[in-house]
C-alpha cells in the first residue's frame, strides 16, 4: 500500500515524577472511543492500537494498567485525551519485517466495556469497529441471535437511522470504523 502511514495517528505518554519525565510517542493504528460532553476535550477510549518498539510497548501497557491518560491524534482529528479506565485489557504481538533485526511490536488495549460481550447488554446499545452497512446487519444479527440474510442489510441501516439508533464516527480516511452508542463516539 502507497502511503500507509499517512492514515496512521499518534498516541502521546507522559508522565512526570519528581525526578524524571517520560515522554513516548507511537504510531496509532486503530482508536475507538466516546467524545465526553463536559470541558476540557476527552473521551473515554475503548480500543487503541499502537506499534512500537520493546520498550516502549511495555511502557503504555504498564501505563494502561495502571490507568494512566494519554493524548491521541489522527488525520484531521483535534489531539484529545483519552483513558482506557479500569479493568482495561492489553494484547500484544510481534511482527517480523524483511530487514529488520528486531521485530515490530503491536499492542491492542480494550476497555472492560469494550472486552465484555455482556457489558452493553443492560444499556441496549452495542460498539461495533466497521460502519458498512453489510458488517453492522452482520454483527447486530449474531449478537441477538436473530435469522436473516445478508440482503436484508440495506433495509437494517435504514431503519437504525429512521430510530436515530445508530450513531457514526466522525469521517477520518481510511480509517473506517464507527459505534452505535447513546454519546457522541469517534473512531479510526
Amino acid at each position: 500500500m502507497k502511503n500507509a502511514y499517512l492514515r496512521f495517528g499518534w498516541l502521546t505518554f507522559v508522565k512526570s515524577t519528581e525526578k524524571t519525565t517520560t515522554s513516548i510517542k507511537l504510531r496509532l493504528d486503530r482508536f475507538i472511543g466516546e467524545v465526553l460532553p463536559d470541558p476540557p476535550r476527552q473521551a473515554k477510549a475503548h480500543m487503541i492500537s499502537v506499534v512500537g518498539g520493546d520498550t516502549q510497548i511495555s511502557a503504555i501497557s504498564a501505563a494502561i494498567s495502571a490507568g494512566d491518560r494519554f493524548m491521541v491524534e489522527g488525520p484531521d482529528v483535534q489531539p484529545i485525551r483519552v483513558c482506557l479506565e479500569r479493568n482495561a485489557q492489553c494484547f500484544k504481538a510481534s511482527i517480523q519485517l524483511a530487514g529488520r533485526k528486531k521485530p515490530l511490536r503491536h499492542l491492542i488495549g480494550l476497555s472492560e466495556e469494550f472486552a465484555s460481550s455482556n457489558a452493553f447488554a443492560g444499556s441496549g446499545r452495542r460498539m461495533l469497529a466497521g460502519s458498512d452497512r453489510r458488517f453492522v446487519w452482520a454483527s447486530i444479527a449474531h449478537m441477538y441471535g436473530i435469522p436473516g440474510i445478508p440482503e436484508w442489510a440495506e433495509w437494517f441501516a435504514d431503519e437504525l437511522n429512521t430510530h436515530e439508533s445508530l450513531f457514526p464516527r466522525k469521517p477520518s480516511p481510511s480509517w473506517g470504523s464507527s459505534n452505535a452508542g447513546r454519546r457522541r463516539g469517534q473512531a479510526w
